[in-house]
C-alpha cells in the first residue's frame, strides 16, 4: 500500500468476504450435538512459528483438531519440526470444500494472529468463514478487519483456552457465541456487501445491496396489546419495514392509528387465526411476510437475523424452535438446552427431523408469494402455521423451510389476560430446564 501511495494513487484493502451459499449453517438431520472441539486450521504455521505454538497450546487436551486447508505438510516433515508434540492433535490436511463440513461438526475455531507473519489475508479469511458457519471465533493475538467483529479477542491464549473450556460444558453460552459470530459475518462481509462498499468508494450511486421490504403481520383480538405491538415493530433494526395489523377483537374497539407504514384491517371477531393471517398477507405490501404475535417478546434484531436466511438462502419459510418462555419479564427459562442447536434444521418431506410441531407460528415467516400461492386455512386457529407448512409439503413438495436458531423471541407465560395458552406454571415446568436465563441472554 505504501509503494502505491508513492506513486500518486490512494489504494483501500477491499474487505473480507465469502460466498453464503458455500459457508452457511444449513445441514440435514443431526442426532448429536456439535462436538466438542476447537478447529485450528494451521499445521504449517504451527512448524513455522513459535507464536503460534506458544497461543495453541494451552488449548492440547481440550479437543483441539489441527487441520491445514492451504498447505500440505508432509508427516515426516512435521514429526521432526517445533511443533511435533501436537501430533496427537492433527487430523491432516483437508480441501477448502471438506472444511466446511468440518465446521459444522466442531465447536469452535481457534484463530491466531503472529507478529513475525503481518498482514496474513488466509488465517483472516478462514476465520471469517468460520464464522459464517456459526462457529464462535476465539481469536489470540491483535486484531483487525473482519476477525475484529466476529470473534472474542485475547490477549492471552490462556485465558482464550479457559473461555474455550467454559463453552465445552455450556452449550446454550456456545450457541450464543456462535449466533453473534454468524450474524456479524452475514451482515458485513458477503460478497454483495463487499460490492455495495465498491459502490461507495466509486461514487457510484444506486444500491447493489438494497434491503427488500418486509411485512410485519399481527393478528390481535386484544386492542389493549396495540401499545406493545407498536413498541416492537419500532424497536426492529430491519430498515425496509410496514406493519399489518388485523383486528379480529370485539367491533367498535379496533385501535385507531393513521402512518404510512401502518395499516390497520378489521376482520369479524368469528374469523380465526388463519383467516386473520391471510387477511394480513393479502394486504401486505412487501416481498416477505412476518407474523409477530401481540403476546409475545421479541428482539431487536428478529427481523434481521431471519432475513438473512432469506437473502443468503432459498428457503421459502421459517420459523423458530420452541425455546423460551418467561414468567416474569425479566428472565427467560430455556426447552432442553443441552440440545439447542448450533445450526439450522432443514424441515423437508422425508428428513429425520421434520417435525410440524415445532414449527412455530408465533415467529413464522415466509417471501409473501409462497404465502400468497398456498394460503392458511380458514378455519385454521390454534397450530394454524401447522396447517401452513402441512399444505407446503404436500402441495409444493420442492419448497424448502427452515426451524432456525431459537434467539430473539421469548413467549410470554404466566398472565392469562395477556396470552391465548392457558397451560399453566406448574405444567410448563415439567418441559423446561432450571436454568433461568437472562432476557439479555434471548434478545442478542
Amino acid at each position: 500500500l505504501e509503494l502505491l501511495r508513492r506513486g500518486g494513487l490512494a489504494p483501500r484493502l477491499l474487505p473480507q468476504a465469502f460466498a453464503p451459499e458455500q459457508f452457511h449453517p444449513v445441514s440435514g438431520p443431526r442426532f448429536e450435538p456439535p462436538a466438542a472441539r476447537i478447529v485450528f486450521d494451521g499445521i504449517a504455521r504451527l512448524a513455522r512459528f513459535s507464536e503460534a505454538r506458544d497461543a495453541v497450546a494451552p488449548f492440547a487436551g481440550t479437543g483441539l483438531a489441527v487441520v491445514d486447508s492451504g498447505a500440505f505438510t508432509p508427516p515426516y516433515n512435521f514429526a521432526r519440526s517445533a511443533a511435533a508434540s501436537f501430533a496427537p492433535d492433527v487430523l491432516g490436511t483437508v480441501s477448502r470444500t471438506a472444511v466446511q463440513e468440518l465446521y459444522r461438526d466442531s465447536g469452535a475455531y481457534l484463530s491466531v494472529a503472529t507478529a513475525r507473519e503481518g498482514f496474513a489475508p488466509a488465517w483472516e479469511q478462514r476465520a471469517l468463514e468460520a464464522a459464517a458457519c456459526r462457529l464462535p471465533v476465539l481469536h489470540v493475538g491483535p486484531a483487525a478487519g473482519a476477525v475484529a467483529e466476529v470473534a472474542n479477542i485475547f490477549a492471552d491464549a490462556r485465558e482464550a483456552a479457559e473461555y474455550w473450556r467454559e463453552l465445552r460444558h455450556r452449550p446454550l453460552e456456545r450457541a450464543r457465541a456462535g449466533h453473534l459470530a454468524w450474524r456479524a459475518a452475514h451482515e458485513g462481509h458477503t460478497f454483495a456487501r463487499r460490492m455495495a462498499t465498491i459502490h461507495e468508494w466509486l461514487d457510484l450511486g444506486g444500491d447493489p445491496f438494497p434491503l427488500p421490504r418486509v411485512s410485519i403481520i399481527t393478528p390481535s383480538m386484544r386492542p389493549d396489546n396495540f401499545s406493545q405491538v407498536l413498541e416492537q415493530y419500532a424497536a426492529q433494526t430491519w430498515g425496509n419495514r410496514e406493519l399489518v395489523y388485523v383486528f379480529n377483537g370485539p367491533a367498535g374497539q379496533m385501535p385507531n392509528l393513521e402512518r404510512p407504514d401502518v395499516r390497520m384491517i378489521a376482520v369479524p371477531p368469528e374469523h380465526a387465526a388463519g383467516m386473520a393471517m391471510s387477511a394480513g398477507v393479502m394486504e401486505a405490501r412487501g416481498e416477505f411476510v412476518f407474523r409477530l404475535d401481540d403476546d409475545d417478546m421479541y428482539g431487536e434484531h428478529y427481523i434481521a437475523d431471519r432475513m438473512i436466511h432469506f437473502r443468503e438462502f432459498a428457503i421459502d419459510s421459517l420459523s423458530n424452535a420452541r425455546a423460551w418462555m418467561s414468567f416474569d419479564g425479566r428472565v427467560a427459562r430455556v426447552t432442553r438446552v443441552d440440545r439447542i442447536p448450533q445450526d439450522d434444521t432443514v424441515l423437508a418431506l422425508g428428513s429425520a427431523t421434520y417435525q410440524l410441531l415445532g414449527y412455530t407460528g408465533a415467529s413464522w415467516g415466509a417471501r409473501r408469494d409462497f404465502a400468497l400461492r398456498l394460503g392458511f386455512l380458514e378455519a385454521a386457529n390454534a397450530h394454524a402455521d401447522v396447517a401452513f407448512l402441512s399444505r407446503a409439503m404436500t402441495l409444493a413438495p420442492a419448497s424448502a423451510h427452515l426451524r432456525v436458531n431459537p434467539f430473539n423471541l421469548c413467549v410470554r407465560r404466566g398472565a392469562p389476560a395477556r396470552h391465548t395458552w392457558g397451560a399453566g406454571r406448574t405444567e410448563l415446568d415439567t418441559l423446561l430446564d432450571v436454568e433461568d436465563v437472562p432476557l439479555t441472554g434471548v434478545f442478542l
